[in-house]
C-alpha cells in the first residue's frame, strides 16, 4: 500500500492533495475532526483546504505510532489541532510547523497559531530528540540544551537581467 501522509491541511502542505490519486491520504483524526468543523465554517481557518471538492472524502484518519520500519507518527497540536510530525529513526523528526524555526524553541510560537498553549507543550515535547526538520527553517541539532542550526538558510534569486543574488539568513 502507498500513502501520503499530510501533516496538516493548510494550503501549503495540502494543496495538490489530488494529485496523489495513488494512494490513500493519512491525516491525522483531530486534524480530520477540525477539517469537518471548517466544511461547515470556511471562517473557522481560512487557511484549511476543507472546503476543496473531493478533499475530505479521500482522508483517512490515523492516530500516533509506528506506522514502518523505523517510521513513527507523532501528534504535536498547536499550530493546528492534528498536526503531525513523523521520526525518521537515526534520522531526526521532521515537525512541520509544530517548531516553524528555531525561534519557536525560545518562547512563545509564531502565529498563526490555533493554540499557543498545546504549542508549547508539543515544542516541550520536541525538546528530547537530538535532531529537528523544522517547517521553515535548516535542521537543527542539539548541543547541551541548546539546539543549533546546521548551515545557513538561503534562496536564489535570478533576476531578469541575468544577474543572481544569493540571500542567507
Amino acid at each position: 500500500m502507498e500513502v501520503v501522509v499530510l501533516g496538516r491541511l493548510h494550503f501549503d502542505r495540502a494543496a495538490n492533495t489530488d494529485l496523489f490519486s495513488w494512494g490513500e491520504v493519512w491525516v491525522h483524526e483531530a486534524e480530520l475532526d477540525h477539517a469537518l468543523w471548517v466544511y461547515r465554517d470556511p471562517r473557522v481557518d481560512p487557511a484549511c483546504l476543507a472546503h476543496l471538492p473531493g478533499v475530505l472524502r479521500r482522508l483517512q484518519p490515523v492516530g500516533e505510532g509506528r506506522v514502518a520500519s523505523g517510521l513513527a507518527l507523532f501528534h504535536l497540536p498547536g499550530h493546528t489541532p492534528g498536526l503531525l510530525g513523523l521520526e525518521v529513526e537515526g534520522v531526526g523528526v521532521l515537525v512541520s510547523d509544530a517548531v516553524k524555526s528555531r525561534y519557536d524553541l525560545e518562547g512563545s510560537p509564531a502565529p498563526p497559531c490555533w493554540s499557543p498553549d498545546l504549542a508549547q507543550g508539543s515544542c516541550r515535547r520536541l525538546l528530547a530528540y537530538p535532531r529537528l526538520f523544522p517547517g521553515h527553517d535548516v535542521p537543527l541539532r542539539k548541543e547541551g540544551e541548546a539546539f543549533l542550526p546546521e548551515g545557513e538558510a538561503e534562496l536564489l534569486l535570478w533576476l531578469g537581467d541575468g544577474q543572481e543574488v544569493v540571500l542567507r539568513l
